[in-house]
């Protein structure tokens, strides 16, 4: 079923490594396959960060939501967010 352009049908799993974010599909045998692979080395920059969640966004076969959870979560096993920036306060300068 779609909603909202999302294929829903689709059975995903997250795994990270200390390098790599992979997204592998599970079909209706039970067989999982590779669907996506980012490098950690390519996430480094805030800007390359929110790349990753906007492109995600646009597939159909993926909710974006969850890619969003997920990918924090690789990012702070990354080391790569500063949680001190991201609670909602707005530094001094910022709109």
């Amino acid at each position: 079923m779609k909603i909202h352009g999302y294929d829903n049908s689709r059975k995903l799993e997250y795994k990270v490594d200390d390098k790599h974010l992979t997204i592998y599909e599970i079909d209706s045998d039970g067989k999982r396959f590779e669907r996506y692979y980012i490098e950690k080395n390519r996430c480094i920059s805030i800007d390359d960060q929110l790349d990753w969640v906007l492109h995600m966004s646009e597939k159909n076969w993926i909710n974006g939501y969850d890619f969003k959870k997920e990918f924090i979560k690789a990012l702070k096993q990354w080391n790569l967010v500063n949680t001190e920036n991201r609670k909602g306060k707005v530094n001094n300068g910022t709109i």
